[in-house]
């Protein structure tokens, strides 16, 4: 583990970052490839300090806690944006908890 924790970081259109900020979207969903699964799979165990999930939008950041990551079959009901930006049969669905550090900063 790097000094700042275990982290994911996500870089995310305005509308999605909004929604997460005010609570509305709770979970992220994120394709099932090589670059996600170096960063997802096996890494998250049982009584591990909390994972945080870094979004950035911009120049803005918001941090949440991370409560649990699961594998699925990417869901028909995705928007056509979605199924842009998830378009693997398997993806990640990173369900986002409480907020950390205060909330939304600009950098």
């Amino acid at each position: 583990m790097n000094r700042r924790g275990k982290r994911l970081v996500f870089r995310i259109r305005k509308r999605y970052f909004e929604a997460i900020v005010a609570g509305q979207k709770m979970t992220e969903f994120r394709p099932d490839t090589l670059f996600w699964q170096k960063r997802i799979d096996g890494k998250m165990k049982e009584g591990d300090a909390a994972w945080v999930a870094v979004f950035i939008c911009g120049r803005r950041v918001h941090r949440r806690t991370i409560v649990a990551i699961s594998k699925y079959e990417t869901p028909e009901w995705f928007s056509e944006q979605g199924k842009k930006d998830v378009w693997t049969h398997f993806c990640y669905a990173i369900k986002l908890g409480g907020i950390v550090n205060g909330g939304t900063e600009e950098t």
